[in-house]
Order: structure tokens, then C-alpha cells, then sequence
């Protein structure tokens, strides 16, 4: 009889403390939800793997933004302009064609009309200075003080005359001017421009095979250099030159001096 009753009060014990638990844990929940404390969401452990979504229905429950929340541009407008801009460029690197901010120039060229295109000037200083007779020289264009292209100007009269009146003959941008200074990309013929890969198998198939190739290698710096002639005999004038530095294009030159 009294180890009956010794067990009957044990169930009792065991019973009372499982109600006392339960009790405990709805006070904590009340507590929680009375103060409005943050609680936690729980991850999975690093052993175990995150529950897997149907594809459709991540696709489906991904909420899209507005453009106007993210105030990003709008993707395509910027491949619109690129595109625009190469297309209105020849592939034929030998109809002497550039195009700067939408709008394409020729080889030869006039200081007003390359300067109204690019925004690029030259220097105050130089833009007075006189250039002798059946002479050419290398003058550089600025944007905000900072040398945005390389040009030749040419004057291939019997008279002397401003730099700003004598034609552009040669245009040349290079990757620092581009991608570490920010000028204005030059699109080049073929769509190229300075401070984008390129191999060359990709030129080739653009030009042809190139006239000349020159190449210099170190530790780490591999520099390839292509010119293609418009006639070999001529080796400073009717050419495009390309410089690849790493795989990337450093610097883009297009001449035309018919002289």
C-alpha cells in the first residue's frame, strides 16, 4: 500500500513540474509580446542546409524596383548611346572617321570642328602661336586643364598661319587620358577605343593582317605595337597605329597628312 502511494505521489511530482514548464514558457512569450522586443530569427545551423526555394517561386516573390527608388540610369539608354556612337564610326579604318560625344569627324579636320565636338581645346598660349609653311607639329587639347587627345596639325602652305587655322591631321588618345583622367572617350574605326581589351586576332579580323608589328616584353609588361599603312612606303602619314599593353588597348593614333 505504500509503495503505491509513494508512486502515485511521484506522477503527481512529475506532472505538476511539466504544467510549471509550460507555464514558464508562456510567460516568456507574453513578456516578449507585451515590451516588443526584437527577437532573433533563427538560421540554420553551419552543418545543416538553408531550406531550398522553387525557382519559380524566388522568380515569382522577387519584388522589382523602381527606377525611380534606386535612382540608377537606365541600362539600356547607356548602351543605346555606345552603340549610336560606334555605329556612326566606319569599320574601314581608312575613310579616316572619329566620332566624339555623338558626333563623327574626318581626317582632315578643322580646329572649330573638333573642338565644338569633344569640347577638348588647345592651350590659350598655343592656340596664338604660328606654325611655319609646309610644316607639321604635335599640339596637345585640353579639357579643365587636364590633356584629353594628341593631334598633329599640318600646314602644308607656302605661308605662315595660326595653329587654330591649320587643319587636324592626326588624332590620338591614350588609357590614362580615358580611364584614369575620364576625357571623353574617341571612338576609333572599328568601334575601338582606348582602354578596352583587345588581342590580335580581334584587330585582325577588323583590318586585316597589320603592316608592321613591333613588341617589347618584360617582367609582367608585354607591350605589342600594329600599324597599318595605307602605303607601306610612306612611315609617317596615312596610318592607324594601335598599342596594347596587358591586353589592353593604350593608346589609339589615326593619321591622315596626305603628305
Amino acid at each position: 500500500m505504500k509503495k503505491k502511494l509513494v508512486m502515485a505521489l511521484s506522477i503527481l511530482c512529475t506532472l505538476g513540474m511539466l504544467a510549471g514548464c509550460g507555464t514558464d514558457t508562456d510567460e516568456t512569450e507574453k513578456k516578449t509580446a507585451e515590451t516588443g522586443d526584437l527577437v532573433a530569427k533563427e538560421e540554420p545551423a553551419a552543418n545543416e542546409k538553408a531550406p531550398e526555394v522553387p525557382e519559380s517561386e524566388a522568380e515569382e516573390n522577387t519584388p522589382e524596383v523602381p527606377e525611380s527608388e534606386t535612382g540608377e540610369s537606365v541600362p539600356e539608354a547607356s548602351t543605346e548611346e555606345t552603340a549610336g556612337d560606334t555605329a556612326s564610326v566606319s569599320a574601314d579604318w581608312k575613310t579616316y572617321q572619329i566620332s566624339v560625344n555623338g558626333s563623327t569627324l574626318t581626317l582632315p579636320m578643322t580646329y572649330d570642328d573638333f573642338s565644338s565636338a569633344s569640347g577638348f581645346s588647345m592651350d590659350s598660349s598655343e592656340a596664338e602661336s604660328i606654325l611655319e609653311g609646309g610644316y607639321y607639329t604635335l599640339v596637345n587639347f585640353y579639357q579643365n586643364d587636364t590633356v584629353a587627345a594628341y593631334t598633329d596639325i599640318l600646314n602644308a602652305s607656302d605661308e605662315d598661319m595660326k595653329y587654330t587655322d591649320c587643319p587636324i591631321t592626326q588624332v590620338a588618345q591614350s588609357k590614362r587620358m580615358v580611364v584614369d583622367k575620364g576625357m571623353p572617350a574617341i571612338t576609333f574605326p572599328g568601334g575601338l577605343k582606348a582602354g578596352e581589351p583587345a588581342t590580335l586576332e580581334d584587330l585582325t579580323a577588323l583590318f586585316g593582317e597589320p603592316t608592321d608589328t613591333y613588341e617589347y616584353l618584360s617582367d609582367g609588361y608585354e607591350k605589342y605595337t600594329y600599324e597599318w599603312n595605307e602605303d607601306p612606303s610612306w612611315t609617317t602619314s596615312n596610318y592607324l597605329k594601335i598599342e596594347v599593353v596587358n591586353g589592353v588597348i593604350d593608346q589609339i593614333t589615326l593619321d591622315r597628312k596626305d603628305y
